[in-house]
């Protein structure tokens, strides 16, 4: 991953962009810490499939138990 120091990538956003899309996440750093990543619109949505959905999961009812409580069965 590439980094550029915050003057020089927006001098040269043009060129971060596209070394974004061709080499892959850029790193902007300020004062030595990196501050930000520019990443493709790919790359983006790549990450943010990959995301959980945790919402679906709350919209889905629970699994029944199939053990009968009245039952003298013990483990």
């Amino acid at each position: 991953m590439a980094t550029w120091q915050i003057q020089e990538a927006k001098a040269h956003l043009g060129k971060v962009i596209e070394a974004a899309q061709t080499s892959g996440p850029q790193t902007i750093t300020r004062k030595g810490v990196a501050e930000a990543v520019v990443l493709s619109a790919h790359d983006y949505r790549n990450l943010v499939s990959l995301r959980p959905d945790y919402r679906s999961q709350f919209l889905v009812p629970p699994i029944q138990s199939t053990i009968d409580p009245s039952s003298d069965d013990t483990v």
